[in-house]
C-alpha cells in the first residue's frame, strides 16, 4: 500500500518534470540548467537531475554549448498527439476556404485557458504581404 507521502511525491515530481519540459520546449534558443531553475523555481540540483532524467528518455538534448532543447520524443509526441486531434484532421479545407474568401491567414486555434489558446494548424494568405 502506498503512503500518502509517497503518492504526494510522485505526483509532485511529475509535476515538476512537466513545468520543466514546457520551459525546455518553448525557449527558441534552448535554456541554460540554471536559466530553467530560475523559470521553474526548483534548486539547480533538482533541474539538473529532472533534466538527466528528460535527456536521457529522448524528450530533452543538450547542445555543445551546453543549452538544453525539446528532444525527439517531445516532438514526436507532439506530432501524434496533433494529428490524433479530429478537429485538426478535418480543419484544412475550412480554413482553405476561409483564407481565399477572406484573402488572409487562417488559423485553427484551441483553447488553453481562460485568456490563451495555442496555434495548431494555419493556412496562409497568398498575399504578397500578410502575418504568417
Amino acid at each position: 500500500m502506498l503512503e500518502a507521502d509517497g503518492a504526494t511525491n510522485g505526483a509532485r515530481a511529475v509535476e515538476r518534470a512537466l513545468r520543466l519540459l514546457l520551459v525546455v520546449a518553448t525557449a527558441p534558443e534552448g535554456t541554460t540548467l540554471s536559466a530553467a531553475a530560475r523559470e521553474v523555481g526548483l534548486p539547480t540540483s533538482t533541474v539538473a537531475r529532472l533534466l538527466r532524467s528528460l535527456e536521457g528518455s529522448g524528450f530533452a538534448n543538450r547542445d555543445s554549448a551546453g543549452r538544453y532543447h525539446a528532444g525527439a520524443r517531445l516532438l514526436q509526441a507532439g506530432a501524434v498527439a496533433i494529428g490524433n486531434l479530429a478537429v485538426f484532421n478535418v480543419s484544412e479545407p475550412y480554413l482553405r476556404d476561409l483564407s481565399e474568401l477572406t484573402g488572409e491567414t487562417a488559423y485553427l486555434a484551441v483553447s488553453d485557458g481562460p485568456d490563451t489558446a495555442v496555434y495548431l494548424r494555419q493556412v496562409e494568405s497568398t498575399r504578397a504581404i500578410r502575418h504568417a
